[in-house]
């Protein structure tokens, strides 16, 4: 490097020395020592900070699931109430319903039907992967028909649906001899 005089540029080497002082020895010390690592305070901040964004992206997928319990509950009652509809209208003058499938090797599903039993459907939905039935058991299959010009059915009836993760996380959709749908 170079220094500039006045008659012109003298090599850095040869301009006078500045003294060094205690201020510029501890700065080149700071820096130092900040590039070697961490300090444990920093360390502990860090690990406190992922823990608060570790239990908040647990929270929020704790909710999202149990939205999804709630929403797959609330649209099932809206597919019987469909299937009742109809049933009343008695849409090609025949009844209508929902058949619930939960046989162990297909995905569990819900169709909607007409006729007094179910064939074949109309429309067939599939819960979401997080949920799954609990009534009907494994392995079985229910039918929910409604009766032509009435809507009502013949019995009581329920479906109760889970999360797959924590089958304490529960709800029931119950259609009364009524025709009444509800959601527990």
């Amino acid at each position: 490097m170079y220094t500039k005089k006045k008659s012109g540029f003298i090599p850095l080497e040869m301009s006078p020395k500045k003294e060094f002082d205690m201020k510029n020895s501890a700065r080149a010390h700071n820096t130092h020592r900040s590039l070697t690592g961490f300090t444990l305070i920093e360390l502990m901040l860090v690990v406190g900070f992922l823990s608060v964004v570790a239990a908040m992206a647990l929270f929020s997928f704790r909710n999202q699931s149990t939205g999804t319990l709630e929403s797959e509950a609330s649209i099932i009652a809206s597919r019987l109430a469909l299937a009742q509809s109809y049933a009343i209208a008695s849409v090609n003058g025949k009844q209508w319903g929902i058949h619930f499938n939960n046989v162990n090797n297909t995905s569990p599903f819900y169709a909607l039907f007409n006729g007094s039993t179910y064939t074949s459907a109309s429309s067939t939905y599939y819960l979401p992967s997080i949920v799954n039935f609990q009534t009907p058991a494994s392995t079985a299959s229910t039918s929910i028909v409604f009766s032509k010009f009435t809507g009502k059915i013949d019995s009581a009836s329920s479906i109760v649906i889970g999360l797959t993760s924590d089958s304490s996380q529960t709800k029931t959709i119950v259609v009364s001899p009524e025709g009444k749908i509800t959601i527990q």
